[in-house]
């Protein structure tokens, strides 16, 4: 939560998702703070992985079904057809990208999708289908990096429109 100050734009937060994925990424380039260290077994990074993921959709969701119902019933199937082809062409023309200029492989290609979006859902759903670290990997690269970008393009946005 701590500030961060970019000239001519003002200041932004990473925020409680932000800040500590880049502090872990930090701590886990290193391997330890002092005397502890921080790389964990499989077995309890996939504990702790899954147990964050489940307390994150929990929370995502209470907040957003507040008010379902009633954009539902007054965007209907304009938001449908608008929700699915804003999230699927992006991802198409992405994973082209990744696959053809950057030549990543289907589960980097994925996995920094996934981050690049900020969907921890979707890193989810390829976590059960994927027998590796790659696309958590992957996911953790393109995140901080997307996260800071759309902080700042929606500061942008708001300073010209």
């Amino acid at each position: 939560m701590l500030p961060i100050f970019i000239p001519g734009l003002g200041t932004i937060k990473l925020g409680i998702a932000g800040g500590p994925l880049f502090v872990a990424l930090i701590v886990g380039h290193f391997g330890n703070i002092g005397p502890i260290h921080v790389r964990y077994y499989a077995p309890a990074n996939h504990v702790i992985r899954e147990l964050g993921l489940v307390l994150f959709l929990a929370g995502a969701g209470t907040t957003a079904g507040q008010g379902l119902v009633n954009v539902i019933q007054t965007e209907g199937v304009q938001l449908a057809v608008g929700g699915t082809i804003i999230t699927l062409v992006p991802l198409f023309i992405g994973y082209l990208v990744a696959k053809k200029l950057f030549k990543l492989s289907i589960v980097h290609s994925l996995g920094s999708l996934c981050g690049g979006r900020t969907s921890t859902p979707a890193l989810g759903a390829l976590n059960q289908v994927v027998d590796s670290d790659d696309a958590v990997i992957a996911y953790a690269a393109a995140y901080p990096f997307s996260l800071i970008f759309v902080a700042i393009s929606t500061q942008l946005m708001m300073f010209f429109l």
